[in-house]
């Protein structure tokens, strides 16, 4: 996406009449002024972003209890069936196979990695567009003190209602390959 494009883009926002936006220049995350996360910044993050902790993830927690559960059991099941010799230990030991790939998935999410202080980064500034996909959810975000803008930023879905638009925020992220936010602050 070339500049032009860019700064179409920008004039059919829908963005309040503080600022003039034609202005502003695209940069990367880092030139917008995203440092390393300070103690007092990290003290504030709250802890179910800073632990690995499967049962406070909401509805996640439940299905990943109810999951490991049914794992157990079936896993009972086929151990017991297994020693019968029982018709029924195939049946059971492909149930068990089904169930584990979808226990798998649910353990990506309740085991999620969380943010580590010597990896997480800060940047203050405004969000002025929230794109929200199944697999693709991205936000664009200014800097007006150093009129810049940063798009297509990749966020954590779990928070996708906490993300308020045309106020200024902080946002935490992780430098991996890209940069994931996964934590919202309003200032």
């Amino acid at each position: 996406m070339d500049f032009e494009d860019r700064h179409a883009d920008l004039k059919r926002m829908d963005l309040s009449a503080t600022y003039d936006y034609s202005t502003f220049r695209y940069v990367s995350i880092f030139e917008a002024g995203a440092k390393r996360v300070s103690d007092e910044d990290y003290e504030v993050v709250p802890d179910e972003y800073k632990s690995i902790n499967p049962l406070k993830k909401g509805a996640y927690s439940l299905l990943w209890i109810i999951f490991t559960v049914i794992t157990l059991i079936l896993s009972f099941y086929c151990v017991k069936h297994h020693r019968e010799n029982s018709e029924y230990f195939l049946p059971v030991c492909v149930a068990l196979g089904c169930e584990l790939c979808i226990q798998m998935i649910l353990n990506s999410v309740a085991f999620r990695k969380p943010l580590e202080k010597n990896r997480t980064f800060t940047i203050e500034c405004v969000v002025v567009k929230v794109v929200s996909e199944a697999k693709n959810s991205r936000l664009t975000l200014i800097v007006p003190e150093k009129q810049q803008f940063v798009e297509d930023i990749p966020f954590d879905n779990q928070f996708l209602k906490k993300i308020p638009t045309n106020v200024p925020v902080r946002l935490y992220f992780e430098n991996e390959f890209t940069e994931m936010v996964k934590y919202c602050k309003i200032l």
